[in-house]
């Protein structure tokens, strides 16, 4: 063999050895980069839905310390909301989510109260539907991380 064609085809082969891992590092990086944005993209979206829930849930708790329930329609947001949770959240979250709305409709059974008698019975704090859904929210975005 011609020891010129054998360092020409060295050449060669080193050539497509060089690209092919250049080529190779850049796709696998990529896939990464893309992996990354995705995770990152999923916890923002059960943030906000996390969120939405929590401010729909506070102002019905709120709301039923002194009313009663006389129209459901209030409650869609909060029930629209539980409902996503379930098609994105884990199973712990979802039975903290779905407490809240137990809790929330059953405060709205007990005798209205007064700011009197919320401040003396100090009633939010022991009525706070809500610590265990965000410690339960909290835990799992922190997963994700």
């Amino acid at each position: 063999m011609d020891s010129n064609l054998f360092g020409a085809l060295s050449a060669l082969l080193g050539s497509v050895v060089g690209a092919s891992a250049s080529l190779g590092t850049t796709w696998l990086t990529q896939r990464q980069t893309e992996r990354q944005q995705r995770r990152r993209d999923q916890v923002l979206k059960r943030e906000r839905l996390f969120r939405l829930f929590i401010k729909e849930c506070a102002r019905l708790q709120l709301h039923s310390l002194d009313h009663t329930l006389e129209d459901l329609s209030g409650g869609v947001g909060m029930i629209a909301a539980l409902n996503e949770i379930r098609l994105v959240a884990s199973p712990f979250v979802v039975e903290k989510a779905e407490q809240c709305v137990s809790d929330i409709l059953e405060s709205y059974q007990t005798p209205n109260l007064s700011i009197a008698e919320l401040h003396a019975q100090d009633a939010f704090h022991k009525r706070d539907v809500l610590r265990e859904f965000t410690i339960a929210c909290r835990a799992e975005l922190e997963a994700y991380e």
